[in-house]
């Protein structure tokens, strides 16, 4: 699947995209779990800033997800957060790695 890392799009076709890529890497549930997280982040994302249909690069998407997702990991952490909200920010920073990876590859 050749996906143009270049292309401007609005965060929700980013999160679309991030899901394409992810396919040929994980299991089924695991691409489920990414996607609500996506949603989750989306829905966040709308409450808190209005210039979320701003157009932006998938690489700056990716990129900006690699940055921010340990910080909270590590806020997670302090504050006591269930396992599975941690586990489910593991998964989608070490997808986003692969897939960005993969494209550096290329």
């Amino acid at each position: 699947m050749q996906i143009d890392l270049e292309k401007d799009a609005s965060v929700s076709e980013s999160f679309d995209e991030i899901i394409k890529l992810s396919e040929k890497h994980l299991d089924d549930g695991s691409i489920n779990d990414l996607r609500h997280y996506f949603d989750s982040l989306l829905a966040v994302e709308i409450d808190e800033d209005d210039d979320t249909e701003e157009t932006i690069k998938l690489i700056d998407m990716l990129n900006h997800l690699i940055l921010t997702i340990p910080k909270r990991i590590d806020r997670l952490l302090e504050l006591k957060a269930p396992q599975v909200i941690i586990d489910g920010e593991r998964l989608a920073l070490e997808t986003i790695e692969k897939i960005m990876y993969e494209n550096q590859r290329k």
